[in-house]
């Protein structure tokens, strides 16, 4: 099957690797040129599309996401995305994940048998990470705003937790594409919240349905809802550390969080699948 090429995020014109064994780099025909880094990423991002300078999550953030889920702690997440994830085209599919952070549900969905996977995310260090997890995947740099990918060319968009643009999302999508959504659900990580916040807003549950509804015709809508038992010490920490709640507790907060045990924290995510509309 062809595979989706990658555009360059100076003039969108394609990009083509070197021809020369000694030379890494990937150009178009306008001669602007980005480097494969030895680890086995495209580094995409331009300056411009930074808003730091070190974007998206950090090298510490990376480490903790990597070790609380290969504990195994999310699986049901991941299993709920794998029964979902079949792409309207059957078998092999382009699959994007957008915001892979280190990898974790990437590498998953990738094992399907259908999948040609390509991984994009802002941070560094997480595409550093999920290069480590296996060599078989496009991984990329990139900003979500302007994927680097030609148009009508993915099957599958993914995007776990993350942001995504629709405009750019339905640029990328073939006709009949689709996008596999996961979003916190009003209850998720209910336990961690109490006790970061003296008082929850309350959440509206359809919020990231009708903002798809939108764009897209929602094809399924689904519940996962399970329980970490037990959580403490340095896996509490590293799920403090893979959320915004980390950012919003107060030191004195995280230090208290830090030192507690949490018998059972709920893990409450909806998946939400929706197609891209035919042309009118």
């Amino acid at each position: 099957m062809s595979l989706p090429e990658y555009l360059c995020p100076i003039c969108q014109s394609p990009l083509s690797p070197s021809t020369e064994a000694a030379n890494s780099a990937w150009r178009c025909e306008n001669n602007h040129s980005f480097d494969a880094a030895k680890q086995g990423y495209l580094n995409l991002l331009l300056p411009q599309q930074r808003k730091s300078r070190a974007p998206g999550d950090t090298a510490e953030m990376v480490q903790a996401r990597t070790h609380f889920l290969n504990a195994g702690h999310y699986q049901p997440l991941a299993d709920g995305l794998l029964e979902t994830a079949q792409p309207s085209s059957g078998k092999d599919s382009v699959l994007l994940d957008l915001g892979c952070g280190e990898g974790y549900y990437t590498e998953q969905l990738h094992a399907l048998p259908w999948a040609h996977t390509y991984g994009l995310d802002i941070s560094k260090p997480a595409v550093i990470a999920a290069t480590r997890r296996t060599k078989n995947i496009h991984w990329s740099v990139a900003s979500m705003r302007a994927i680097p990918l030609a148009s009508d060319s993915v099957d599958l968009v993914t995007c776990v937790f993350a942001y995504y643009q629709a405009e750019e999302v339905l640029r990328v999508l073939k006709p009949e594409g689709q996008i596999l959504l996961a979003v916190a659900g009003p209850d998720h990580l209910l336990e961690l919240r109490q006790a970061i916040y003296p008082e929850l807003k309350p959440q509206d549950a359809d919020k990231a349905r009708n903002v798809a509804a939108e764009h897209f015709d929602i094809t399924d809508d689904r519940k996962v809802q399970f329980n970490v038992e037990n959580l403490q010490g340095d896996a509490l920490w590293q799920l403090l550390l893979m959320t915004p709640h980390y950012w919003r507790a107060p030191p004195p907060v995280q230090e208290q969080i830090r030192t507690r045990v949490f018998p059972s924290m709920t893990v409450d995510v909806r998946i939400i699948k929706g197609r891209k509309r035919s042309a009118t």
